[in-house]
């Protein structure tokens, strides 16, 4: 029977994939960075915690990469501290002086943005919250007065239709490489 998630046990893997699995074992989690470049903003998300913790994947945009993955990092502390992240929730332990904002990624962006996620979970039967962040004012992207040289960092990956997404330069992008 095959598991509904990728193992160490599958045959058709490469080096990345079973890093990937080792990390997942050994640790309950990983995570992807994919680098930005002047056409679309880096992002970052995990892999694993729908299966070590029942709990969404994360993913987060626009912010450098070590950044990113500083808050996957703590928000899985949270989560292993028995604080689920939810739709529509705030979390003030995630980036250090701010609150973040988590919001359910549909469906739609997960082949865009969570390939290798969707290929661990072998297909796209899997959660995702997107970790929205603020501006120096504690302002959302979806906020009056929200930082405009900030705005175009983040998606609403919420949303599943494209032109109400903003994810148009990340597509573009990723036809173009």
């Amino acid at each position: 029977m095959t598991s509904r998630h990728r193992t160490l046990e599958d045959t058709d893997l490469d080096r990345s994939d079973r890093r990937l699995l080792e990390n997942i074992r050994d640790y309950g989690w990983h995570v992807i960075s994919v680098a930005g470049d002047r056409s679309a903003p880096a992002w970052s998300f995990s892999v694993g915690l729908g299966v070590t913790f029942d709990h969404p994947e994360l993913i987060v945009v626009g912010l450098d990469i070590t950044t990113m993955h500083a808050m996957i990092s703590n928000a899985v502390a949270v989560i292993e501290n028995g604080g689920p992240l939810q739709n529509h929730s705030l979390s003030s332990e995630v980036l250090e002086g701010y609150s973040c904002y988590f919001r359910d990624v549909h469906a739609n962006w997960y082949r865009p943005f969570l390939g290798y996620a969707s290929w661990f979970y072998r297909g796209g039967d899997f959660g995702c919250l997107q970790c929205f962040w603020p501006d120096n004012q504690q302002r959302f992207p979806w906020d009056n007065g929200f930082d405009a040289t900030c705005r175009e960092l983040q998606p609403f990956l919420y949303e599943p239709d494209r032109s109400k997404a903003l994810a148009d330069r990340w597509l573009v992008a990723q036809s173009n490489s």
